[in-house]
């Protein structure tokens, strides 16, 4: 985790490589079986424990303009989304889907506001 809040470009490589490893087999299955952006296991584990939550504070709150790039700014990740895998455009073109996936990101950036807004 401290090389998270340290290391210039490490978060971005993180999330450039997350973006990459998304296909549209994985965007049809995530609505179609409701898939969280942020799971509950997540949250218990990095956002409600008490000798985790301080830490992950501090990561969201370093790399805050990352987080509000993407999540702040849904547009911002489903053009990320389609860029590295034009394939991707195809689902996301699907009313449906592109609405689960806008609000997954919404979801997920209000609860880390939230979340940060507690420090």
């Amino acid at each position: 985790m401290e090389m998270l809040i340290n290391k210039d470009g490490y978060a971005e490589s993180l999330v450039e490589a997350g973006f990459r490893s998304i296909t549209p087999d994985a965007i049809r299955m995530w609505v179609k079986e409701g898939v969280k952006l942020l799971p509950d296991g997540a949250k218990k584990l990095y956002f409600e424990n008490p000798l985790v939550a301080p830490i992950t504070r501090r990561v969201l709150i370093h790399h805050w303009k990352l987080v509000d790039h993407y999540l702040g700014h849904p547009e911002n990740t489903l053009e990320k989304i389609n860029s590295v895998n034009p394939e991707n455009a195809e689902v996301l073109r699907d009313r449906d889907v592109c609405e689960y996936v806008v609000k997954e990101v919404n979801d997920t950036y209000n609860y880390l506001k939230r979340f940060v807004g507690d420090s």
